[in-house]
């Protein structure tokens, strides 16, 4: 009989049953690893992996033609990818490390999903529907379908003017000014992982912005050292980023947990949060990718007392806007006073080495509770 991370069929603990085949299109690196030992430590049978290029090019049919379990992941491991899904969107690549114009990246994801939709709509055992992950890509409609639904999220408006065209820097503090606002978060629309984000302050003439981005003559370039801008820079830093759709929040002070600043990321998987990471950092931005670190959620569980069930409410509440798709990681922040509110919907927020759920990691988890929900009858 195979054992774990063997080919052949494996065996569901404790049922006669064989597991599925699994086919993975994703971006390979990290994550394909992870979720391979994943799949070894359940025994089941070893994941056959699909690039992105390859769904594009209808690599994906014959792989999904016995009717397996189908999982997408981030196409972002490889970096490669990022540069040739601007291309596929009708942009130019930019240099390595400068930031992309997520408008084109966008529209590259959003063909090969199309791609990817049509080579495996006929099958039952999808884990997230590819039209619901275009849609959480595209900030500005995730917030307004949550809106809709009466998910919190933080208040917003958009950065466009009639035409369409994104509003120079000035504009867009102005528009915010009006708003009551002193402070806002700027997003790009199409953005991930924090690229691109600026926190901005303003009193009277005085205006501060921090971001991960850095400007130079050559253009914007992501960087993992939080930049300072003030005044006169913070407004070029703001034109140099509205040269591609944007999105303005008003900025929701963070609860504060040992001197930190704290939100939480919650692994929603077949509709109960599971996995929940604390997140803490001393500044604006608490992505674990950017020097955050993860704090303990005992701790903060204690702390909110009750309002910590409104945390696992709102994401669950989040994730079910799209119910053809079985996982997702929602970013929630708790302010000093009021409910949960969601800031992020994340695609593929599940890659959390170290937290377990009853004994199994996030990949784990999806799979058993999607096999148990659907009864292992995956034939199209």
């Amino acid at each position: 009989m195979p054992g774990p991370g063997q080919s052949g069929k494996g065996r569901r603990p404790g049922s006669g049953r064989p597991a599925p085949e699994t086919v993975v299109v994703g971006g390979g690196g990290e994550r394909a690893a992870a979720f391979a030992a994943s799949c070894a430590e359940l025994g089941w049978p070893v994941p056959t992996f699909c690039s992105w290029r390859d769904a594009f090019d209808a690599g994906l049919h014959a792989r999904v033609a016995d009717g397996p379990l189908l999982r997408i992941d981030s196409p972002s491991d490889d970096p490669a990818n990022d540069a040739w899904l601007v291309e596929l969107g009708g942009g130019s690549p930019p240099p390595t490390g400068a930031l992309l114009p997520f408008d084109a990246w966008y529209a590259g994801l959003a063909r090969v999903l199309t791609r990817i939709d049509e080579q495996s709509r006929h099958l039952r055992s999808r884990l997230q529907n590819p039209s619901e992950l275009r849609m959480m890509f595209d900030k500005e409609f995730t917030a307004q379908t949550l809106h809709n639904a009466g998910v919190p999220v933080p208040e917003s408006f958009s950065t466009t003017d009639a035409a369409g065209d994104t509003v120079d820097g000035t504009e867009l503090l102005a528009r915010a000014r009006a708003a009551g606002w002193s402070q806002a978060i700027v997003k790009p629309r199409y953005g991930s992982s924090a690229s691109g984000l600026v926190a901005l302050r303003w009193h009277g003439d005085r205006i501060i912005a921090r971001s991960t981005v850095e400007v130079t003559d050559a253009g914007c370039y992501n960087s993992r050292r939080l930049q300072t801008y003030r005044d006169g820079r913070a407004i070029r830093l703001l034109d140099a980023l509205s040269r591609q759709p944007l999105r303005l929040e008003r900025w929701i002070p963070k609860m504060s947990l040992d001197g930190a600043t704290a939100d939480f990321r919650v692994v929603v998987i077949g509709g109960r949060a599971r996995h929940v990471l604390l997140r803490c950092a001393h500044g604006p931005f608490t992505n674990l990718h950017l020097g955050a670190r993860r704090g303990n959620v005992a701790t903060a569980r204690a702390e909110l007392g009750g309002r910590y069930v409104d945390v696992l409410g709102t994401a669950e509440d989040a994730v079910a806007c799209f119910p053809d798709t079985w996982y997702a990681g929602v970013d929630v922040l708790v302010p000093r006073q009021g409910r949960a509110r969601v800031v992020e919907v994340n695609a593929f927020g599940d890659f959390h080495t170290g937290v377990r759920w009853r004994g199994l990691d996030t990949y784990q988890c999806e799979l058993r509770t999607f096999v148990a929900a659907r009864g292992n009858r995956f034939d199209a």
